[in-house]
């Protein structure tokens, strides 16, 4: 079972434009009600190692998170994938990562 907050390996599938792609990791961010809706849909930030001062980026470290390095998640580029889309897991942020997060993606939606 996906949980929020865990750190998956995924294929976003082709770039177009500026988005991230190819195969990386993912952190999951959609709520329990979205992971078990049918079809089921993930809502997922990509992560990438390029540490670029940004507000749309978090940074998360390794440890818990199964990362081996520093990673940063991309805020702005926030997407919803299909299930088959996901790999293996790496493991769990942190609950301060998630809620910076959180703060980046309310005041990218306006929400």
């Amino acid at each position: 079972m996906v949980r929020r907050g865990e750190i998956h390996m995924a294929d976003p599938g082709d770039p177009i434009g500026h988005g991230q792609a190819f195969r990386r990791p993912v952190l999951i961010v959609g709520g329990r009600p979205w992971l078990d809706s049918n079809p089921p849909v993930f809502t997922v930030v990509p992560l990438t190692r390029t540490c670029r001062e940004s507000p749309t980026r978090v940074e998360i470290g390794p440890g818990s998170s199964g990362l081996k390095e520093i990673g940063h998640a991309e805020c702005g580029d926030l997407r919803a994938i299909s299930p088959l889309r996901l790999e293996r897991s790496f493991g769990t942020v942190e609950d301060t990562v998630l809620f910076r997060v959180e703060l980046v993606l309310r005041r990218l939606l306006v929400l």
